[in-house]
């Protein structure tokens, strides 16, 4: 054994000639075995001695355990904090669960017949998928450049286990490759996927359930926006790949497309053998955590009663209420606290080619009380822009 380790062990200082004396008295034969070593010779007896560690606990014990010095543990200390994106995901977890979705994990690994289904145009770049060298089935033959074939195969698996209220979401990565046969590193893009068919609530007495479609998921994505602190996030509907033509809409983040909602293709779905329509999503989420705020805001309470008023129009179809109420807000200025659409109507009473939207719109000031007299002036210059729209006051 090395004295010196003696020393590096215990956080002391005791002289060779010591140890080689309490190991003596102990009952060890000790000898020099060259300049910085002593050679043990264990008794019978002691058959829990083993190593040099036994032997340095031996001549601790007998100097005393009162004599080692008492100090704090010196090191580097590593700060386990967690990083922005990991928060954010964590974050993105937790409200979607509070709103009543349900997380699935799938392969990264997917059929290519799955994406061929997808219809996507031919210079689409989620067309280059990579293949691998061994899969070892066909089911797991490429990598994944979206995760809704995952998504919908959860949802095929749910539909043939008798489940069809289904609200899920997946977060994980995609592999988009730059040009096949692949010749440098992939870019792998993290990804979020939201799926919704069937209803949003189980049967109840007391409670008519509403379908989870287009509209669930919109809500739930701006639950999701307001959770992270995005401002500005837009829907503008336009023609998506795989999507329903009318029921669909692209997620703006900054001028940016950030990802897609919408109702399957009938033509799209058809191969799946779905029970009922199916509504999706698809997020690119390193576009979204650019934009996130995870510092809360706050506002005050207001220290002033507001005005309520209603406004109804006929439109064209095409004119979006998202467009109606940005005119509202615009037109209204500071004093339009909120604006929600409450009603959509066509009919009989309706011209063909238009709808009645009707919109709430609550009016505060921060400073007064305002009077009927001025609420009805912001009104009437909101009618007035409203009609510049084609938009007309509903009689």
């Amino acid at each position: 054994m090395r004295p010196h380790r003696i020393n590096e062990i215990l956080g002391l200082k005791i002289h060779s000639e010591k140890v080689t004396d309490i190991l003596q008295r102990l009952g060890f034969g000790v000898s020099p075995a060259g300049s910085f070593s002593l050679q043990v010779e264990v008794p019978l007896w002691r058959g829990d001695v083993e190593r040099e560690e036994d032997v340095v606990e031996e001549v601790a014990r007998l100097y005393g355990y009162d004599q080692i010095p008492v100090t704090l543990p010196r090191g580097e200390l590593m700060e386990c904090r967690e990083q922005p994106e990991q928060r954010i995901q964590d974050l993105i977890k937790h409200i979607l669960t509070a709103a009543g979705f349900y997380e699935v994990i799938n392969y990264s690994f997917i059929n290519p017949t799955y994406l061929r289904r997808l219809k996507l145009p031919e210079d689409d770049c989620r067309l280059k998928a990579i293949p691998l060298q061994n899969p070892l089935s066909e089911e797991q033959a490429i990598l994944r450049t979206t995760l809704l074939p995952g998504l919908l195969k959860t949802v095929q698996y749910n539909f043939n286990h008798q489940v069809g209220n289904q609200l899920i979401f997946e977060l994980g990565s995609v592999f988009l490759a730059g040009k096949l046969p692949v010749q440098e590193q992939p870019q792998e893009r993290l990804t979020l996927a939201l799926a919704a068919t069937g209803k949003v609530l189980e049967p109840h007495w007391s409670i008519k359930p509403s379908p989870a479609d287009f509209f669930t998921l919109k809500g739930a994505l701006e639950a999701l926006f307001r959770g992270l602190g995005l401002d500005g996030a837009e829907f503008l509907s336009g023609q998506l790949p795989c999507l329903h033509p009318t029921r669909s809409a692209a997620v703006m983040i900054g001028g940016e497309q950030a990802g897609f909602v919408g109702q399957l293709h009938p033509e799209v779905a058809e191969p799946w053998d779905f029970l009922q329509e199916v509504t999706v999503c698809e997020l690119n989420l390193e576009r979204l955590i650019s934009w996130v705020n995870l510092v809360p805001g706050y506002t005050a309470l207001p220290r002033y009663p507001a005005t309520l008023r209603d406004i109804a129009v006929i439109a064209p179809l095409e004119l979006p209420a998202a467009e109606l109420e940005l005119c509202i807000r615009e037109a209204g200025g500071e004093l339009v606290e909120q604006v929600s659409l409450f009603d959509v109507y066509q009919g009989g009473q309706i011209p063909a080619g238009k709808r009645s939207l009707a919109f709430a719109i609550r009016y505060r000031s921060p400073e007064k009380t305002l009077t009927d007299e001025q609420a009805n002036r912001i009104h009437q210059q909101i009618i007035e822009a409203l009609s510049a729209k084609g938009a007309l006051l509903r009689e």
